[in-house]
């Protein structure tokens, strides 16, 4: 599923959360946060921490990649000038970093 809205990463997490068979305090458990962050997060929330938000697809086994929409979307051409790989590897780093 691509998402792009806060709304659609709460859906995402709710569905791996299911497929593993956890409740919503199993999970909140494991990520030592609230269920209320999950309740609230699954319901899409835009405020939630995206550091928490990546640490729920990291329990539940969900890979998370990024694309730029013009590869996505084969009818658009990819920009100009790109820093794009050089932006997805600092974001990277910082996500390998909070797993620390």
């Amino acid at each position: 599923m691509q998402v792009k809205t806060a709304f659609e990463v709460g859906i995402s997490i709710r569905n791996a959360r299911q497929a593993m068979g956890w409740t919503q305090s199993e999970l909140a458990q494991r990520m030592g946060v609230t269920r209320q962050w999950v309740i609230r997060t699954e319901k899409g929330n835009d405020a939630a921490e995206l550091a928490l938000i990546m640490k729920a697809f990291a329990m539940l086994n969900v890979g998370v990649m990024v694309t730029p929409r013009w590869q996505i979307n084969h009818n658009q051409n990819p920009p100009v000038q790109s820093n794009f790989d050089e932006f997805t590897n600092d974001i990277l780093r910082k996500i390998d970093s909070l797993k620390e």
